[in-house]
């Protein structure tokens, strides 16, 4: 960022920001490590799919939920070497073959139609939160207990014995309280309502 921005002020949308390839593909491989959403977001064959479905020479009765973790074909070696290594450069490799089959697996926003709609803004936010930080701090890794806080205790049998890797827990859900609104007729505003309702 310091050898391509010569200002903080300088770090905004366009074509060098956009032209920032390791930036780019540090968020691609912090977001194929951790995806936003590490469950299993079930699928059924679609209405209109008269034929049979088959997965993996197996026959899948209609009606059947089916489905992958985007965590689980993200850390697939088939398609990332190395699954659990944080690697940014195995998405700048030169080998077009193996790029296209890493995007093919890579979904962190979901894909299809239920891909997420704000994915081109997320890019653009994280691309400016990521290169701004990084003119404006340095950073190191806290000392001590803080250094390992989210990581991996080794010997766990949970699967979760990395000390490396960032430890993710799966809550697809939201809640809230409130807002609670009161809501009152605002002028002459509302015999206007009862005059269309009536025409």
């Amino acid at each position: 960022m310091r050898s391509t921005f010569t200002s903080g002020a300088d770090i905004r949308a366009g074509t060098k920001l956009s032209g920032c390839r390791y930036l780019r593909a540090c968020i691609n491989e912090a977001l194929r490590i951790s995806p936003p959403v590490t469950g299993t977001l079930w699928r059924q064959q679609d209405a209109a799919d008269e034929g049979p479905l088959e997965i993996d020479g197996r026959f899948v009765p209609r009606g059947t939920h089916v489905a992958v973790s985007i965590f689980a074909v993200h850390h697939n070696p088939d398609y990332f070497p190395e699954p659990y290594a944080y690697r940014p450069e195995r998405w700048l490799e030169a080998d077009e073959e193996r790029l296209r089959a890493m995007r093919y697996a890579y979904a962190p926003f979901s894909l299809g139609y239920r891909g997420c709609g704000g994915k081109a803004m997320a890019y653009l936010e994280t691309n400016l939160l990521i290169a701004k930080a990084l003119w404006f701090f340095d950073f190191e890794r806290a000392a001590g207990e803080q250094a390992e806080l989210g990581g991996g205790k080794p010997g766990a049998r949970d699967g979760r014995d990395r000390p490396d890797e960032f430890q993710l827990y799966d809550s697809f859900a939201s809640t809230h309280e409130g807002p609670m609104l009161r809501f009152r007729p605002r002028g002459d505003f509302c015999e206007e309502l009862d005059e269309i309702e009536t025409e």
